[in-house]
């Protein structure tokens, strides 16, 4: 564009960038529950699915029994925003360079950060920087403020700031714009830079690894600046740079609009009524933008780890990258030919006019709201707990133990979004995307079609392909949040089975974990599958830390010689059934697939330990039987240990009943033996 009006459209959003500013520093946080949990639905899922279905569904009906005009909604008396006080302190090109030169240095700082500092993705500032504030952040400042990137841009800015260096050394006319770009080409290299993107997001194994960030924003700084020299910056910009396309995409339904160095307010999804249709390239991109983001609450599945296995097993010599690369491509294709198909439908319920592919390019930016409420329902809690990592690291940018605001110290609050508030978030997300798509579609279908009896038949095809999206999406989303109300199902039992060789049964008094040795046999097996924990250290569960639970309480429930240093009434007789009927445990194997899920670039991987016990009880009640000697503990066995020693030493006790007996001393701190040890400050006991 000419240099005037860049200078206008850089006032114009300089003032969006001023208000999203301040609505993240005045954001508070949300009053919920950890994100740790799963939720309980009150009701069966299947009637959120079905009704959330029908909401659309409804809406379409409504629309078209009172919206049969075709004014548009952005016809009135219109406020431009830089026309008040503040829009003009906003929009001063000192502010506008402030933006611009912060903008580039966060930049610059992710790069070097990625280079030189600490790799791991929680102490370097250029995973969160990019994957959660930027992606995920600047996405919803787009949609819901305005396009703040075509301002903050850093390729923008370090190529306008070498074009006003050019002209001061003499140069005449653009920097760029040697090449003609060949205008069949459209916007397909944004495409396949949108799906390489993608590809890194949810297939590649090392998207968080900081100094492969910085590598691939290297490589991508090449291409671009390369590509504004050949072709023109704006150009670029318009076609190629694939990011201006997503914000530029997403920030046509927000209220703020850009016109000839205004800054004017519209309804929400004013700028996606465009009369004009986009361009095939353009329909296919919004497509993949869609497709992209459905795909990674697929991955996140159950479903699609079954899928996964069993196409392992059928192509032996593939590998799960392969498969999630061709599934990523076959999403984005299935899309686009469900949809060409659906406008298809369109085309022939009008007797063939306007065509499929017109219709298609038609109707391609109604489909925006979708891929933001899925954006919504996918993200927003991952943006509200792990964005919260900036913080921190904004002091610390290279984990060198810096602190340079005072903030390296904040921990992360976890409770400040739950599984309750992301469940209702995704479905009011989902529903209100697709009833805005709905809308819009109707809007458009009044302009395209004629009489209006045609424009609602047409629009019979798109609502049931619409509403086939909510069922699905929120199918996906439900996956990693909520659980559905079933009758328990007692823990798989068999008959007069063989205990395996290597098996443990521990020893009396010492708790030593010995195998059963061959030839042994229980009355009953009982399987329990145990969710593994994160810790505070960043560690997790493992086999030790199910297993010396049991040493546990062989080596604290059996009385001993001596002065009792080794025994605890208490436990005792907590874990006697265990010990009266226990004959072997074994943990038979880890299942880190059917349970896992994918956030943004984060892959939350939720171990399931199988852990076999061996009974002498007879099987005919297998309620009574799954306690006897069940999985007890979830504390690491390694604090287990340090609880042993401390009781050992005098300095605490496990129960109230064990304190009288052992001291003089006033009281004692007694020990929980659960998973809020690390977390509640002990009870003391009253010595006599």
């Amino acid at each position: 564009m000419p240099a005037s009006r860049s200078i206008r459209a850089n006032r114009t959003w300089a003032w969006v960038a001023t208000c999203a500013a301040v609505a993240f520093c005045a954001a508070t946080p949300a009053d919920a529950h950890g994100f740790g949990q799963r939720y309980e639905l009150p009701l069966p899922l299947s009637l959120y699915l079905f009704g959330a279905a029908a909401v659309v569904a409804l809406s379409f009906v409504v629309f078209g029994l009172f919206l049969r005009g075709s004014s548009d909604p952005r016809v009135g008396p219109q406020v431009d925003l830089l026309a008040t006080a503040a829009g003009r302190v906003a929009g001063h090109p000192a502010i506008v360079l402030t933006l611009r030169l912060a903008a580039l240095a966060l930049f610059v700082v992710t790069v070097l950060a990625g280079l030189f500092g600490d790799q791991n993705p929680y102490r370097n500032i250029a995973p969160t920087l990019v994957w959660i504030i930027w992606w995920v952040g600047l996405a919803y400042v787009a949609a819901f403020v305005g396009d703040v990137w075509v301002l903050i841009n850093p390729w923008r800015t370090v190529f306008d700031g070498a074009q006003w260096l050019y002209r001061r050394l003499g140069g005449h006319g653009e920097l760029g714009d040697r090449l003609p770009y060949p205008e069949s080409l459209g916007t397909w290299p944004a495409c396949v830079l949108l799906l390489a993107f993608s590809w890194i997001e949810l297939v590649y194994p090392n998207a968080a690894s900081p100094a492969h960030i910085a590598w691939l924003a290297i490589a991508y700084s090449i291409l671009t600046w390369t590509a504004m020299l050949a072709f023109g910056g704006d150009t670029w910009l318009r076609h190629g740079e694939v990011f201006s396309l997503v914000f530029g995409t997403l920030a046509r339904f927000a209220p703020a609009e850009a016109q000839d160095g205004k800054l004017l307010l519209q309804p929400f999804g004013g700028g996606l009524l465009d009369s004009r249709p986009v361009t095939s390239s353009m329909m296919a991109f919004i497509l993949l933008l869609l497709a992209t983001v459905l795909y990674d609450g697929l991955i996140g599945t159950g479903e699609w780890a079954l899928l996964e296995g069993a196409l392992r097993e059928s192509f032996p010599r593939s590998s799960g990258l392969a498969l999630r690369s061709a599934g990523l491509v076959a999403m984005w294709l299935l899309f686009l030919g469900a949809y060409l198909g659906i406008c298809a439908v369109m085309s022939r319920v009008a007797t063939g006019r306007p065509r499929p592919l017109e219709v298609a390019r038609s109707f391609a930016l109604t489909l925006v709201p979708i891929a933001i409420g899925y954006h919504v329902a996918h993200y927003l809690v991952f943006l509200l707990v792990q964005g919260q990592y900036i913080i921190p690291l904004l002091s610390d940018p290279f984990g060198r133990g810096w602190d340079l605001f005072g903030t390296a110290g904040y921990r992360v609050d976890i409770a400040v979004a739950g599984a309750r508030f992301a469940w209702y978030t995704a479905v009011g997300a989902i529903v209100t995307g697709h009833v805005f798509a709905v809308y819009l579609a109707h809007r458009r279908a009044i302009a395209v079609f004629s009489p209006i009896r045609v424009a609602l038949a047409t629009q019979v095809p798109l609502t049931a392909l619409m509403v086939l999206y909510t069922f699905i999406g929120l199918s996906f989303t439900a996956e990693p949040i909520v659980e559905s109300r079933e009758a328990a199902t007692p823990a798989a039992m068999s008959e007069a089975v063989a205990i395996p060789p290597r098996a443990l049964l521990p020893e009396a008094q010492s708790g030593w974990l010995l195998p059963v040795g061959p030839d042994k046999s229980a009355r009953a097996r009982l399987t329990y599958k145990v969710l593994g924990s994160a810790f505070h250290d960043g560690t997790k569960t493992n086999a030790a830390d199910i297993l010396y639970a049991y040493a546990f309480a062989y080596r604290w429930g059996v009385p001993g010689r001596g002065d009792g240093a080794h025994y605890d009434p208490y436990i005792d007789a907590a874990t006697a059934p265990l010990r009266r009927h226990l004959l072997g445990v074994r943990v038979a194997g880890v299942d880190a697939a059917s349970k896992s899920f994918r956030v943004g670039d984060v892959d939350f991987v939720r171990e399931i330990l199988t852990v076999e016990v061996y009974l002498d009880v007879a099987p005919e009640a297998p309620e009574w039987s799954a306690v006897m000697a069940p999985p007890w503990s979830t504390l690491p066995w390694t604090v287990l240990v340090l609880m042993e020693e401390a009781v050992t030493r005098g300095w605490a006790a496990f129960s109230a009943i064990s304190c009288a007996p052992r001291s003089s001393a006033p009281s004692l701190p007694i020990l929980p033996l659960n998973s809020s040890a690390t977390v509640i400050a002990p009870k003391r006991c009253r010595r006599r």
